[in-house]
């Protein structure tokens, strides 16, 4: 069935196995509620968000974003406590599909609000699929106090078309882990960026592997930090590592 968007307000909802596009600024919009599922939905050529999520333990799951048009240009934005983001994929969010001024991104938790608090936290992030994409898999800034104890695993970033990005961004919070992801693409800088804004504590990176030639992390303040097992500046030997073919 294919539908103009959803604007969820209630709790324990689930929206499953619909086509969304054409819709305005959001495809699929959930704010403030609680046990929301969306699962198996394909969302495409919408405005400025494919999937707006705020509220707590939500199941995000196997669906295939893509194609956002014009200002931030995010496949998903996510806020809350006690997510799954599980199998989906995220991609072609570019100036090449959209506005040239497209601020494009897989996924992102902003916050810098010093009235409103909108937290990441306990949040999993795994299985997912990021591909052309011009600005940066996933970014997280908010205060420090509200992105923490996150997990980001057996995820790929394949970065599309601007070098000048990293693929994961994360500007504060403590208790994260990253571990056994693919970064791949083209990212002139580091594949994982930490701590632009604070000191972030209790930070693991282990079992991934980065394309070679491309710097695993980079830190611009201190960072408490565990690295073990990662494979860096060593070819793979991918079969067949680019371009991607994910459909």
């Amino acid at each position: 069935v294919k539908m103009k968007g959803f604007k969820i307000t209630g709790d324990y909802v689930r929206i499953e196995g619909f086509e969304v596009t054409d819709t305005g600024e959001i495809g699929i919009d959930i704010r403030e509620v609680r046990g929301v599922e969306i699962i198996d939905n394909n969302v495409h050529h919408v405005g400025k968000f494919g999937i707006y999520a705020e509220g707590d333990d939500f199941i995000i799951q196997g669906n295939d974003v893509s194609y956002m048009m014009s200002g931030d240009g995010d496949c998903l934005r996510i806020f809350g406590d006690s997510h799954l983001v599980q199998g989906n994929k995220f991609h072609h969010t570019s100036k090449k599909y959209a506005s040239p001024r497209c601020h494009c991104d897989g996924i992102q938790h902003y916050d810098m609000d010093n009235h409103i608090q909108r937290q990441l936290t306990n949040a999993v992030f795994e299985d997912n699929i990021l591909y052309e994409i011009d600005g940066q898999c996933f970014i997280s800034e908010s205060k420090p106090d509200r992105s923490h104890d996150n997990v980001w695993r057996r995820n790929v970033c394949h970065q599309g078309s601007d070098p000048d990005w990293q693929m994961l961004n994360i500007k504060d919070g403590d208790n994260w882990v990253i571990e056994n992801n693919v970064f791949w693409g083209e990212s002139g800088n580091a594949a994982i960026k930490l701590s632009e804004r604070h000191v972030m504590k209790n930070v693991r990176i282990a079992n991934n592997i980065v394309k070679p030639g491309i710097r695993l992390w980079s830190k611009v303040h201190d960072v408490d930090l565990s690295l073990s097992h990662n494979l860096e500046d060593v070819d793979p030997l991918f079969v067949n590592p680019g371009p991607p073919n994910y459909d």
